[in-house]
Formats: structure tokens, C-alpha cells, sequence
């Protein structure tokens, strides 16, 4: 097959819409048209010219690309582009790779970050020209519009036969014409989209044009948090079948009650058995054995034969007594939630990316994905059967930014609107059609925060009447008969355990919990400390999976950026950042934290009884000529931003800054250069019921910048909190200072060295590198110059920075911080506050890591070696 991009041949072509009825808007404009002459969902076919072959595509072996009858027509296209479907000209032409968002690949509307707030305006009518708050980016930039093109030949064998054009994900609808004839047009940008050619084809080389709109009616259905960006983002084929054979290969694999006999059922779009098989003592499919299946059906045609390979697994998924049960056994739901998000390709992710994510699912001891907030590629879930990862495959319908969304009695949800109504129905309907020969799927989902209303018991039942073996969820359904799953989000560990204990109707399985914004994760291990007491309580989905920080270049060079850093109004910072892993998946400390408890680990383990030193006598010692403060604050982490903890305790920062204390707070402190010469520190600060939380006991000093080798006693390796530190070890552990510089280097990447004491890859820089519990801790320098701290009173933790607390504070993005040239800034605590993670708006660290009311007393001792 020959395939080019087209050049300038297409430019002088209009915008092409599809014929509607008088009166009507046109379909992008209209919620009751989402598609038009666009093929019944199906799940993805592959014919092949041998059975032998087909086997091999699916079990992964080959690609689909192996099969004569697909031709993918990934690569380069041709693309035209205007900030709104008015202008009448196409303002920049340039080729674009396909898959891929046109936002990241030049000049165009700049990418947009929003969480819940939609960032167009016309949601109740569902028409994307109304006129925004001229603030909003979308004031001029309310209609994009992209025009790919590109020429392919069909080949000569391919006559006679059905020939189907899939695209994979398009955002957030598009027209297809071929040769300049219409084809079709489709919405929902995160499931398939198919359409036949077969009429439309010429001998030769044909043309093939997909008119794409960032914005359309289907936006208001897809306000998930996450960046706004559109383009074929997914890959496009072609494929030729024979016009006899089934459209679609449905699998039904079912067990006997005692599991010892499964039984195959492989059927064609309208109920037909096309195979029918049974096995014996089957192995079955689970997240820890996940069994596959695979067999063949031949189609044969005018003396041809098609095979098409079916692969499957045996198992079931029940609820009994508020339980749910995967093959009889109880499961406990490890999960993430994971966007479809790369920092390079944006929404385009790579079969390489896919791969890589399960592979630190299998590290951190992740067994279950939430499709947040729509289904995925289709080959992450041929990727998941095959890994034994259970999925909650979720619907494409968010509709979060309606008016009073937390004000039920108040707020317009979409699933009340009757425009919307079939639109939602089919997005659950297609994409069970889609997904449901997998069986690493066992949860359905209706979508997420969309509010409630008829749509979404009519997505429910419609649903329910094609798939009737899993479960199906909904957040927004509450207690609801149309979700079978309780599924809250961000239930404390006290609010979870009142459901779990008192007869629940319902499993209860969280689809999002301990918010990973930042510095976070707290307290991690109350959640699953319940899944031992109460069978109920089958644990849940973290919020999320990685950070969704994408690559900006700029003067400065390449580095990732969130929400507002492409100048998009209106944004919400870096709230799309909240991983367990960053952008480029490495480790969070939080990961590690993750990893200890879904490994069944829900308590540090004890360190060594702390024996009290002696406390130097001071006498004969002077007031050191060091500068020594009090330390009461510390730069705030997100989730610390979330509960105003600048404003809550904003009289510590200030009592830091002048080293003045609140009325009521009595605090001393004696720094004394002993004869010996070493330094004695004695902090004593006792706090009133009356005051704030305070961040943190300590003193703060410098030590000079070369002093960048660390070792301490304490726990390790990485960093840790009071409420968090189950995956903290004590021991005696080595890294070493320095300051990350937030750029993508010659390695194509940003360099976070292994060995640093602090992980400098949180979006927006806060409190980090902590370690608790510590005896001792030792800055050297090349020269063998040594100093030490010593714990006499009762161990410490401690910071140690390249640059001090207020830059810190300051910073935004990683590339603020600099490397002071003269010091490095150590912070020695009796206490400090722990990091929380229940969620990032508004819940404090527990209780019990709140530093409060009472007297804190803080012994050490310096020394120098040279």
C-alpha cells in the first residue's frame, strides 16, 4: 500500500458538515448528534491470512501490521489549522505526526488545564460558540479546528472485500470525508471510531480527510481533570474484511459452579455461535494467575480464508454478602487511578509507555487500574489480561463543571438534561461493546462526577441487559440501586470504617483515595489496617497513578510544565499532579510507602530503644559564635496548602521570621561552644492550648555548601514523615546534597541522581527531604572535614538543603531553585508536623501528627572534625 501526506492540495476545501435537518444546529453543536454513519462498536478485528498468524497477533507475539488485511496509517499527515471554525481561512499549515495533540506539536490554542470548571462556556444547550468571560483562553480560541489529510492506495487483493477505516481516540469530534465525499462524523474521543469506505474508494490513490474540533457538544461530557488538548491522539488503520464475514467476535466464557468445567461461547454481532468449546479443569484467570485462552475463527469467502484469533480467560466475579469475590475468593482491590497521559505525547501514549506503567504497578504492588475517567487504548487492556492487572473500565462522561455541582437540589447535572441523555447511554453501551472479551475487566463503570440523574440508571440498565457477569459502579449513585459498589472518594479512614461496620449493603471499594498531591500519601496504612478487620472493606483506587506535568521548551530549555504555564485561563495550577510516580514515573517517596503496605507491611518496624547521652556540662563554655534559630515553620507542601495552613499558622512563620514569639509561647534557646569544641544546643518551647498547629519544633543553621556527603542514623533510605514511614527502615544510611535542576539534559531527560538526600521532583517545591528518628547525622566534605550532629535528649529528624527554607517557599517550579554557593541550610527537629494525604483540599494531617498544646525540649551536640 503506498501512503503520502498531502501538501497544499487540500487548503482552498471549506469546512464540510454534514447534512442535518432544517433548523438544527450542526452535530458539534448539538448533544442529540454524536454520530452519523459511524459503524456499531465492536471489539478490534483483525483478519488474518492464517490461523497460525492470527494466534501470534493475539498473544502479542507480532503486531496487528502482520496481517496483510491491516495497513496502519500512523506517520505524517498533512495539517491546517484556525483558532475558530468561523475564520474562513486556514491560519498555519504545517505536516503533524499521527498519533498526537496538535497543542504539542507547534503554535496553536495553547494546552489548557482545568479540574473541574469547564473552560468553554454552553453547557446547558450544549453548543461550544457561546461566549466565554473574555479571561478564558477559549474567548479566542472557542472554536479550534484541524484539518488532517493524507493519500493511501489500496491494494490490488483488497478488492471485492470491506474495507473499514479504525481510528483509535479523536479529540473531541471529527468529520471523514474520502476523495471529498462525506463520510461521517463521531464524538465520544475515548473509544473507537469506525467507519466503511468501501463506496467511497477509487482505483489508486485515494484521499482521506479528518476535520477535527478541540471544542464540540461532546466537551461538555469530557470535563475529566485533566489537560485539554485534541488531535488524533491515537493510531488510525485500515482494515479489509470479507462483506460475509461477522462484524464483531463476542466471547463468553463461562465456569461450571464448581469451576472444574469452563465452556466457550463465541458468538457474532446478532447472537450467532460461531465456536463453541468446552475444557477441563481450566485454569483460571486472576490477578495473580492470569490465565489466557486463545482459539480461532475461519471465514471463508470465494474460495478465501480469514481467521480471526479470540483470546479469553476463565473466571467469575460475584458479590455475596457485601463481598465482592473473584473465582470464590475475596479480592482486595490494590488500584490506581491511571490517565492516559505522557509528558511528551500528551493524550498520544506509546505501547513502550504502556509497558513501562505496568511494570512499576508489578514494583509497587498495584493489582487494579481505574480507566480514569474514560476507557483506554485498546491494547492496554490486552496488556492487563495478559499481566493479571483487574480493571475498572470507565465510561467516558465527566460533566464536574455545571453550576452548584455540590448543591444537588441546586445544580443542572447534565445526566438530568434530556440532550444529553442518549449521548451518555451510548458511552457506556459502546464501550462495554468494545471491551467486554477481556477478562481483566471485572467493574464496570458509569463515569465520574457527572452528578445523578435518569441517564445514568438508563446507562445502568442498558448496560446490565449486554453484560450481565460484572459488577458496575458509580460514585454519583451513591446508595443508589444503579451502582452495585459502594464507591465514595476521599473517605477518611474514621468516615470508612463507620460505613464498613455497620452492616453495609454494599462492598465498599473507594475509586479514589489518599490524594497523592505533592508531598502526600500519609497515613497510608489506616486504610488497610480495615481491609483485616471488616470483609467489606476491599480497599481501593489511589488518587492517581503519575503526575500529568507535560514538556514546555522555552529560554530556559525543556521542563514540565501544569497548569498555567502556557498562559491558559482559566487554570488550576498543579492540580493535575498528583502521582505516586512523577511525569516521567519515577518514584515520589510516597511510592515507596505504597509499595510496604500493598506488600502487607502496615507498620514501621520499631527502631532501637533510644539510649539518652549525657549532656555536655556547659560550664566553661561560651555563646557560640554561630548563628543558631529557632525553627517553627516550614515551606508548605500542596496538601498543607489545601487546609491554609499559611493562614492557619501563619503566627509561626512570623515568630520564625523574628525570632519573636506569641504571647503565651515561652521559648529558649542556648547554643554554647564548649571547651572541647564542640557546640551544645538546648531548645526548649513549651506552646498554650490556645494556639494554631505548629509545623515544626527546630532550630535551623548553615554549614558550608561543600559539605554535600550525608550519612545518618535514622530511618531511610528515602524520605520520611511521623505519618509516614511504614516503608522507612532504620539504619545507618548515605546520600548526597545537591539541586536538581528541573531541565531535560542531553540524556533527553530530567537527571534526579539515586543518591540524593532530596527528591526535587515534586511539580511545586515544598517541605522535602525529611528523615525522623534519626541518633546522629554527618555532613563531609572532599577534604574528610566532618560534622556531626548528635541526639542526646531524644532523637531527632532533620532537613538538609542546598538553598534556604524561603526559596523553598517561594519556588513554583523546580528550575527556581539555585544552589546557594556558600551554604547549606540544616534543620534539626523535635518535631515536625506529618504530610496527611486524605485528600489536598482541606484535610489536615491526623491528629495524632499535629504538633500541639505542650512542652518540647530539643538536646544536641556539634562537632568538627578536620
Amino acid at each position: 500500500m503506498t501512503i503520502r501526506h498531502l501538501g497544499g492540495l487540500m487548503g482552498a476545501l471549506g469546512l464540510c458538515v454534514l447534512s442535518v435537518q432544517a433548523g438544527d444546529r450542526q452535530p458539534w453543536r448539538n448533544p442529540r448528534v454524536f454520530e452519523q454513519n459511524r459503524l456499531p462498536a465492536r471489539a478490534v478485528a483483525v483478519p488474518c491470512e492464517s490461523a497460525e498468524l492470527a494466534l501470534e497477533i493475539a498473544r502479542g507475539e507480532k503486531p496487528r501490521t502482520a496481517s496483510k488485511w491491516l495497513v496502519s496509517l500512523d506517520g505524517t499527515w498533512s495539517f491546517k489549522w484556525k483558532h475558530a471554525v468561523d475564520v474562513e481561512v486556514w491560519e498555519k499549515e504545517a505536516p503533524i505526526a499521527v498519533p498526537g495533540c496538535w497543542q504539542l506539536q507547534g503554535m496553536y490554542d495553547p494546552p489548557n488545564y482545568t479540574n473541574t470548571r469547564y473552560p468553554i462556556a454552553g453547557y446547558v444547550k450544549g453548543d461550544p460558540t457561546a461566549k466565554p468571560p473574555k479571561s478564558f483562553t477559549s474567548y479566542y480560541h472557542r472554536t479550534p479546528v484541524g484539518l488532517y489529510s493524507r493519500t493511501f492506495t489500496i491494494p490490488a487483493d483488497w478488492a471485492g472485500r470491506r474495507t473499514v477505516v479504525h481510528f483509535g481516540g479523536v479529540s473531541s469530534a471529527m468529520y471523514v470525508r474520502v476523495n471529498g465525499k462525506e463520510v461521517g462524523y463521531s464524538e465520544d474521543s475515548r473509544l473507537p471510531a469506525e467507519f466503511d469506505l468501501t463506496a467511497y474508494l477509487a482505483p489508486g490513490e485515494n484521499t482521506l480527510e479528518v476535520e477535527v474540533f478541540k471544542n464540540s457538544d461532546g466537551s461538555y461530557l469530557e470535563d475529566q481533570d485533566f489537560w485539554r488538548l485534541s488531535g488524533i491522539y491515537r493510531s488510525v488503520w485500515l482494515v479489509s474484511e470479507q462483506t460475509g464475514a461477522a462484524k464483531d467476535l463476542v466471547v463468553e466464557a463461562t465456569l461450571s459452579a464448581d469451576r472444574k468445567t469452563g465452556t466457550l461461547l463465541v458468538k457474532d454481532e446478532n447472537g450467532k455461535t460461531l465456536l463453541e468449546k468446552t475444557y477441563a479443569e481450566p485454569k483460571l484467570w486472576d490477578a495473580g494467575e492470569p490465565n489466557l485462552y486463545y482459539e480461532t475463527v475461519a471465514f471463508t469467502q470465494d474460495g478465501q480464508t480469514d481467521w480471526r484469533a479470540v483470546s479469553f480467560g476463565f473466571r467469575t466475579v460475584e458479590i455475596k454478602d457485601a463481598v465482592v469475590y473473584v473465582n470464590g475468593k475475596r479480592i482486595l482491590v490494590k488500584g490506581v487511578n491511571r490517565h492516559e497521559m505522557s509528558p511528551k505525547g500528551g493524550y498520544a501514549v506509546t505501547e513502550e509507555d504502556m509497558k513501562k506503567d505496568i511494570a512499576i504497578f508489578k514494583k509497587l504492588g498495584v493489582n487494579a487500574v481505574r480507566t480514569c475517567h474514560y476507557p483506554d487504548d485498546p491494547l492496554w487492556y490486552e496488556l492487563c489480561d495478559r499481566a493479571g492487572i483487574y480493571v475498572c473500565c470507565e465510561a467516558n462522561v465527566e460533566a464536574h463543571g455545571v453550576d452548584n455541582f455540590y448543591s444537588p437540589a441546586k445544580a443542572p447535572y447534565l445526566p438530568k438534561n434530556p440532550r444529553y441523555h442518549d449521548a451518555i447511554v451510548s458511552r457506556g453501551v459502546n464501550m462495554v461493546k468494545t471491551f467486554r472479551n477481556h477478562p481483566s475487566i471485572i467493574f464496570w463503570s458509569l463515569g465520574n462526577e457527572s452528578g445523578d440523574g435518569p441517564a445514568m440508571a438508563d446507562e445502568y440498565t442498558a448496560m446490565r441487559k449486554l453484560d450481565a457477569t460484572r459488577p458496575i459502579q458509580y460514585e454519583g449513585a451513591q446508595d443508589s440501586d444503579h451502582s452495585d459498589i459502594k464507591c465514595p472518594m476521599y473517605w477518611s479512614p474514621a468516615a470508612s470504617e463507620r460505613y464498613v461496620a455497620n452492616n453495609p449493603k454494599k462492598p465498599y471499594i473507594l475509586c479514589e483515595y489518599s490524594h497523592a498531591m505533592g508531598n502526600s500519601s500519609g497515613d497510608f496504612a489506616a486504610y488497610w489496617k480495615l481491609a483485616e478487620k471488616y470483609p467489606s472493606f476491599q480497599g481501593g483506587f489511589i488518587w492517581d497513578y503519575a503526575d500529568q506535568a507535560i514538556f514546555k521548551t522555552d529560554a530556559r530549555g525543556t521542563w514540565l510544565a501544569y497548569g498555567g504555564d502556557f498562559g491558559d485561563k482559566p487554570n488550576d495550577d498543579n492540580f493535575n499532579c498528583n502521582g505516586i510516580v512523577d511525569a516521567l514515573r519515577n518514584f515520589h517517596p510516597g511510592a515507596y510507602e505504597v509499595q510496604a503496605v500493598h506488600g502487607g507491611k502496615l507498620e514501621p518496624t520499631p527502631a532501637p530503644a533510644f539510649a539518652a547521652r549525657e549532656v555536655p556540662v556547659a560550664e566553661g563554655g561560651e555563646p557560640s559564635k554561630k548563628v543558631f534559630k529557632i525553627n517553627l515553620w516550614r515551606a508548605p507542601t500542596d496538601n498543607d496548602r489545601g487546609w491554609n495552613m499559611e493562614n492557619v499558622c501563619a503566627a509561626w512563620k512570623e515568630a520564625t521570621k523574628s525570632q519573636t514569639m506569641p504571647e503565651g509561647v515561652a521559648a529558649d534557646l542556648k547554643a554554647v561552644d564548649l571547651p572541647d569544641g564542640r557546640t551544645l544546643v538546648t531548645l526548649t518551647v513549651d506552646v498554650p492550648a490556645n494556639m494554631p498547629p505548629v509545623p515544626r519544633v527546630g532550630v535551623t543553621f548553615t554549614i558550608p555548601a561543600d559539605h554535600t556527603q550525608v550519612t545518618w542514623e535514622g530511618r531511610g533510605p528515602h524520605e520520611n514523615y511521623a505519618d509516614r514511614r511504614v516503608a522507612a527502615d532504620f539504619g545507618t544510611y548515605s546520600a548526597t546534597i545537591g539541586c536538581v535542576s528541573g531541565l531535560v539534559g542531553t540524556s533527553g531527560t530530567i537527571d534526579y541522581p539515586a543518591d540524593r538526600l532530596n527528591p526535587d521532583n515534586y511539580s511545586e517545591p515544598g517541605e522535602q527531604g525529611y528523615r525522623t528518628d534519626c541518633r546522629f547525622v554527618q555532613f563531609k566534605n572532599a577534604a574528610g572535614h566532618e560534622i556531626t550532629v548528635t541526639a542526646l535528649n531524644a532523637p531527632f529528624g532533620f532537613n538538609a538543603w542546598p538553598y534556604s527554607q524561603s526559596a523553598l517557599e517561594k519556588a513554583r517550579h523546580q528550575w527556581d531553585l539555585k544552589a546557594d554557593k556558600n551554604a547549606i541550610t540544616v534543620n534539626i527537629d523535635a518535631v515536625q508536623m506529618g504530610v496527611g494525604g486524605d485528600d489536598s483540599w482541606g484535610a489536615k494531617p491526623h491528629a495524632e501528627h499535629i504538633p500541639g498544646a505542650g512542652k518540647y525540649v530539643l538536646q544536641f551536640v556539634i562537632a568538627e572534625k578536620r
